[in-house]
């Protein structure tokens, strides 16, 4: 006689069925992190910026400002971990001493847009009507202008050394090709003339820090790729300099580029173009850049600011 299934027991059977398994538990936020492995490299790597920042001046024995002009381009070494710079300072404490000033200035920056934002989402949404509107319409035209639009409302440029060159070369172009012109710009001791030509190259050439022969003469013809040097594509100087916008020229008294500087500034004058040409005493090549804890490199910034200012007016 075959044995029917009980009904309570068919019963537990469907009931178990209809029971929805529970959830598994979800992982934590450090095994979430262990498991992506990119995400675990830029969290470690943010953290090797933070505490590289933080404990600079354990981390090097060198001061980022002491220069060492007999020890200038030094490939890294045990004494130098990444070598020193033009002016023989030391690249690991610059680099390192650098970070916190940067952090600091994007913590600021993401500190008070957050507020800012934090502030007119709260209020849009506590108010709500017409203040809720002119919020969503607000922010709405600031997602619909092109950033471009904006840079090109008051456009400068503004470059020093091989940066300078760049900006002249990108102006003239610029004018060439009857493109919107720059309203402002900045050469510091530029680059002009790779063809070594001028008074300053040989004056200059031990009293500025700066390599030409076997460094720079070298890069130029690298930068030249087969071109001749005094080509105005590569050498400004040589091109025309008519519709030039307003031009600020910075360099030193002792600076390898000074006479590329003075050339550039007589050319703007020939053209009858407005220039302003300062050179600053016992300055080598870009010394204005040295770091703002020197009244030398305050000064250039406030000669900087002041031009600008009334040059985009």
């Amino acid at each position: 006689m075959t044995e029917l299934p009980s009904p309570i027991a068919g019963l537990s059977a469907l009931e178990t069925l209809r029971t929805p398994k529970a959830l598994p538990k979800p992982a934590g936020f450090l095994a979430r992190l262990f498991g992506r492995p990119l995400a675990l490299l830029a969290v470690i790597w943010i953290a090797i910026v933070v505490v590289g920042g933080l404990f600079a001046g354990q981390i090097s024995s060198y001061d980022p400002l002491d220069q060492d002009l007999l020890a200038i381009k030094q490939l890294p070494s045990a004494e130098h971990l990444l070598g020193t710079d033009a002016l023989g300072r030391d690249v690991l404490s610059r680099l390192l001493h650098g970070t916190t000033p940067s952090l600091v200035g994007v913590v600021q920056a993401l500190a008070v847009v957050s507020l800012i934002g934090v502030l007119l989402g709260l209020s849009a949404g506590y108010f709500g009507g017409w203040w809720d509107r002119l919020v969503v319409q607000y922010v709405s035209l600031l997602q619909a202008i092109p950033v471009i639009v904006v840079l090109l409302s008051v456009l400068s440029i503004f470059g020093t050394s091989s940066g300078g060159g760049m900006v002249l070369a990108v102006t003239q172009r610029t004018i060439a090709a009857r493109l919107r012109v720059p309203d402002a710009i900045m050469a510091g001791t530029p680059w002009a003339d790779l063809s070594e030509t001028g008074d300053s190259y040989q004056t200059d050439r031990y009293a500025d820090p700066v390599v030409y022969e076997g460094e720079l003469s070298v890069a130029a013809k690298q930068y030249a790729n087969g071109l001749d040097l005094k080509d105005p594509r590569l050498s400004p100087i040589y091109g025309s300099f008519s519709g030039f916008p307003p031009t600020l020229l910075l360099a030193g008294a002792r600076d390898l580029f000074l006479s590329n500087t003075v050339r550039v500034d007589r050319k703007l004058r020939d053209a009858q173009r407005r220039s302003q040409l300062i050179v600053y005493e016992g300055q080598s090549h870009a010394a204005y850049l040295s770091g703002v804890e020197f009244p030398e490199t305050l000064t250039a910034m406030r000669d900087i600011a002041a031009f600008f200012a009334v040059a985009l007016k």
